[in-house]
């Protein structure tokens, strides 16, 4: 890797920095794949003796790699965190959109030179771009369609809401007026049981 390029400062306004927080698994794949620790124990060695440049050249790659995908891991099926991958010339850098942690950096091998690597890359970075200015311009396109979509969907929201209103005002006056048959028919029942009672006072006394 291009060390002058690891040494660039930011120079971005705070307000626009990424608070970037760099794993321990990154770290340590910065000793082994930039610094070729390969042994264990010289790679962490190297990790708490450099920890802070580790930190700072990772947060560079970051800052000023190339921005090619933001969202989530559809290719992986038991990790579909957000993420945000960063390329500069074969290095790749991996970022937890959510928490800004630096989940990994690798940089790509095919094992036939680095010739051969930069020329796969460049055709893939096309093809890349090519796929994210398609992405755009679908959206660009579909953006009217949805938005007159969505306010239709709101319209009608709105329409159901106005009708579950009048409907319970409707449910409450026929619970009104189902509750007054209901009296009524009482007072009907009470005076039937008052005639009963009556007749058979005239019953019992015919009967003596």
């Amino acid at each position: 890797m291009n060390q002058d390029y690891l040494q660039i400062k930011m120079r971005k306004e705070i307000n626009n920095m990424k608070e970037i927080r760099v794993s321990k698994h990154a770290r340590e794949r910065y000793a082994e794949r930039v610094k070729e620790k390969n042994d264990k124990l010289d790679m962490a060695r190297y990790v708490i003796e450099n920890e802070a440049k580790i930190d700072k050249d990772i947060s560079a790659m970051v800052e000023y790699d190339t921005l090619v995908y933001k969202g989530p891991q559809r290719w992986n099926e038991k990790n579909n965190t957000a993420i945000e991958i960063y390329v500069n010339d074969l290095w790749v850098v991996l970022l937890d959109s959510k928490t800004e942690n630096v989940i990994t950096l690798y940089k790509v091998e095919l094992g036939c030179g680095e010739e051969l690597n930069l020329t796969y890359m460049n055709k893939l970075m096309n093809k890349i771009k090519e796929a994210n200015g398609n992405v755009k311009e679908i959206e660009e396109e579909t953006k009217k369609e949805i938005d007159e979509y969505t306010q239709i969907i709101q319209d009608t929201n709105r329409q159901i809401n106005e009708y579950r209103f009048k409907i319970n005002q409707l449910q409450e006056i026929a619970e009104g007026y189902t509750a007054a048959i209901k009296a009524n028919h009482s007072k009907v029942a009470l005076a039937k049981e008052t005639l009963i009672d009556t007749i058979g006072l005239l019953i019992q006394k015919r009967m003596f």
